[in-house]
């Protein structure tokens, strides 16, 4: 069919479609006063990446909450950590806090209003309970009784949002509420329980620290002091000498005792020879008691020569073990200085930069968009209307209809003129 065809259509019910679209307008608009203006308030938060004071190794790297956080990749970094931090806003911890400091659990304080606004607004409370409880018995098969705390923490969590703004250390937490100032205490409160809970768990997580390494302290002075004294008994034993020296005179002792034990053995041969035929005399039983006497003498000089290398490294592993220990009393005690630095840190990497501020206007609902929405639905539902209803009536209103009904050409049409009506 032609277009003037369709004109015409929605020209006959031209009327229908903008009752229809006024019908619609204004019905939304009505329901939108009935409906609860809800509010949004937002904080802004900054990320603050601080390298610790320390006394231990240098490092170029920053920390965030006692991890590391590299100077590339700052994006992944600060979206995994941004996502973190959305959960632990929403934990339980900091919205109990909330509640409790707000008093949210509280029956809010009525003002003095109609009594059609008191009764609008009870139909409403009943309505909503009315609805939760249903769908906790489609869901659960019986209705779960919950306290009004509960009810508002969990309400509190579904309003509580974090938005990250990209490639950068700041995001937001939003929060959307029925009531303006409250909108804004809401959102400030948040962040400063999400502060002080960060700040909370960060000293604890360092006194648990230094008490762990002031046990690892204690261990390690003991340690040093059972390794001191095992080389202080060592040196006692053995003489707080040099072993280089100490094995030059030994060898020069035995080369001693070995030249007295050839001059001893040179004169018993010639004692021997000498009382042959006569037999043994005292002289020769002296030289034979003196010359094993320096035989046993070289044999012990000769086997503590052979101790000295053994001693030798038994010193030096015990001066090791000294300073091994030493070194590692030093670096415990850098660590418990820097346990105790980072425990009485009162700041966090966590800081409000942009406290909420109350909200002007309401978030929604915006009733231009639900007239708009609503008079584009009505006018689609009107001209489907139009078309639909025309298609069902068997009235023919044209040229090409009567043709296809009847079957037989139209030789003539009455023209409709408007002046010969009137007159």
């Amino acid at each position: 069919m032609p277009p003037s065809v369709y004109l015409r259509m929605l020209k006959h019910h031209a009327r229908m479609i903008a009752l229809l679209c006024l019908s619609a307008v204004a019905n939304v608009v009505l329901i939108t006063y009935l409906l609860n203006e809800k509010y949004k308030a937002s904080t802004l938060v900054l990320i603050t990446p601080q390298a610790g004071v320390t006394f231990a190794r240098p490092t170029n790297e920053k920390e965030l909450l006692d991890f590391p956080v590299a100077q590339v990749g700052v994006s992944t970094q600060t979206e995994t950590t941004t996502k973190t931090y959305s959960e632990l806003i929403k934990s339980r911890p900091v919205i109990e806090r909330v509640v409790k400091t707000l008093g949210l659990d509280h029956p809010p304080e009525e003002a003095d209003t109609s009594a059609f606004a008191a009764a609008c607004r009870r139909a409403k409370d009943d309505v909503k309970a009315l609805v939760a409880n249903t769908w906790q018995m489609l869901k659960y098969g019986r209705v779960i009784e919950t306290s009004r705390f509960d009810e508002v923490a969990g309400k509190l969590a579904d309003q509580l949002d974090v938005e990250p703004t990209r490639n950068s250390y700041v995001f937001t937490i939003d929060l959307v509420w029925t009531d303006a100032q409250l909108a804004a205490d809401i959102a400030n409160e948040t962040a400063r329980a999400f502060v002080d809970l960060l700040t909370q768990l960060s000293q604890a997580e360092a006194q648990r620290a230094r008490q762990f390494i002031e046990q690892r302290m204690i261990r390690g002075e003991a340690e040093l002091a059972r390794a001191r004294q095992t080389l202080r008994e060592f040196e006692g034993r053995n003489g707080n000498i040099s072993f280089e020296e100490a094995t030059t005179q030994k060898i020069r002792l035995i080369a001693t005792l070995e030249g007295s034990l050839e001059t001893t053995e040179s004169q018993l041969s010639a004692l021997l020879h000498e009382y042959a035929v006569t037999g043994s005399s005292a002289k020769v039983h002296s030289l034979k008691a003196q010359r094993d006497q320096l035989a046993r003498s070289i044999a012990e000089r000769r086997k503590e020569l052979e101790r000295l290398p053994d001693q030798e490294a038994q010193l030096a592993k015990l001066r090791l073990n000294v300073k091994t220990a030493e070194q590692l009393y030093e670096l415990i005690a850098r660590e418990d200085e820097d346990a105790r630095l980072r425990e009485a840190k009162k700041t966090s990497d966590i800081k409000v930069v942009a406290p909420a501020l109350v909200p002007v206007g309401p978030m929604k609902p915006i009733k231009v968009y639900y007239a708009v929405v609503a008079l584009l639905m009505a006018l689609m539902v009107g001209v489907a209307l139009a078309f639909i209803l025309e298609v069902t009536n068997p009235r023919m209103r044209d040229i090409d209809s009567v043709q296809r009904a009847l079957g037989v050409p139209v030789l003539a049409t009455i023209p409709h003129v408007e002046g010969l009506r009137k007159r």
